[in-house]
């Protein structure tokens, strides 16, 4: 079974922001992916899209990424493996399916930890920030949820 991780697929093409029904919550503050890959792979890249035109680079596909990312991955859809979590991006970058992975560089490593995986290293090189979003449900389970975290962020 395929488990949607195909080389290849673009699944950021037909994605919307948010699908109807339910509640954006937005956080202050900003998404930070990192760039990992395996140790020792000595990877190298000027920018984005040399990033995605030179490697191919496994990508989370519930994600939304800034508009910088996802236009390198449109640019380049033969480079992007379409992912559905960390744990399956570390085992793709140890068995050197995908030789980058962009992801939140805490759930990686803890996904590869989880895993026994030790050589994953994340990249100090800035990406592009985003701000978070929190999508609920808009009914009535999550009302008070909904209400509860805008009164904290807007105290905050």
């Amino acid at each position: 079974m395929n488990k949607g991780l195909n080389k290849g697929l673009n699944p950021w093409d037909n994605r919307k922001e948010m699908r109807h029904g339910f509640q954006t919550i937005w956080l202050a503050i900003i998404g930070c992916h990192h760039c990992c890959d395996p140790v020792g792979s000595n990877l190298a890249w000027e920018s984005i899209d040399k990033l995605y035109e030179n490697h191919t680079v496994a990508t989370i596909v519930t994600y939304a990424y800034p508009k910088e990312i996802e236009n390198a991955m449109k640019r380049f859809p033969g480079n992007v493996i379409a992912s559905l979590d960390e744990t399956l991006c570390a085992k793709m970058l140890v068995g050197k399916r995908a030789e980058a992975a962009i992801t939140d560089p805490n759930v990686m490593l803890y996904s590869a930890k989880k895993l026994g995986i030790t050589n994953i290293k994340i990249l100090k090189k800035d990406l592009p920030k985003k701000a978070l979003v929190i999508a609920l449900r808009n009914d009535g389970a999550n009302k008070q949820r909904i209400e509860f975290l805008n009164k904290i962020l807007m105290e905050n």
